[in-house]
């Protein structure tokens, strides 16, 4: 049976005898010493329902036609900027995932649906960038019209469409709202 060490394992001092040293880092530093450090984060939340616009054709016991329909979505938007004197070995991002659910058997806008953070997108950048704050936004707008009756199952509503209409009309507007969100950490 192997004996109990005379002095317990403390990893400093078998990194080279002072804490940072020996340390392999990677990244825009090379210390883990303090140092001022710029860290964000975002998320976005939400929900949508589809709108339908009727023609000018209404007749006494009839509900008229649909002329087409489009998608009113609303978002909530939140970044989070917070400089600070810390140690860190380097700089780290983690992706923004964003999960969604709809009424689509094809994955697309369907009826109604919701969006959700999964896993909130995050940087941490050494030095200074920018201005620490928060920001909170509420965001509505309008996205893929189609015109005519819409019916379920869509052929036009898949989930191809879905997020390239959600890339082109809520992740990059986001920045509109917050200054500090960056659409390129998004992933669904």
């Amino acid at each position: 049976m192997p004996e109990l060490p005379d002095v317990p394992f403390h990893p400093a001092l078998a990194a080279g005898g002072t804490p940072g040293n020996g340390m392999s880092t990677s990244g825009n530093t090379s210390s883990t010493g303090y140092m001022m450090w710029t860290e964000t984060t975002q998320t976005l939340n939400g929900w949508w329902e589809r709108v339908w616009e009727w023609q000018d054709d209404l007749v006494p016991s009839s509900c008229g036609s649909i002329k087409g329909s489009w998608i009113l979505y609303h978002m909530d938007v939140t970044t989070r900027k917070i400089i600070g004197d810390q140690s860190f070995a380097s700089g780290l991002t983690l992706f923004h995932d964003i999960d969604y659910f709809s009424n689509s058997v094809s994955g697309g806008w369907g009826t109604s649906g919701l969006l959700y953070t999964a896993s909130a997108g995050y940087t941490r950048v050494s030095g200074i960038d920018g201005v620490e704050g928060e920001c909170h936004q509420t965001m509505d707008a309008t996205a893929a019209y189609y015109p005519g009756q819409y019916d379920l199952p869509n052929g036009q509503d898949t989930s191809a469409t879905w997020v390239s209409q959600f890339n082109g009309s809520i992740n990059s507007v986001a920045s509109v709202y917050c200054s500090d969100w960056n659409p390129n950490l998004v992933i669904i």
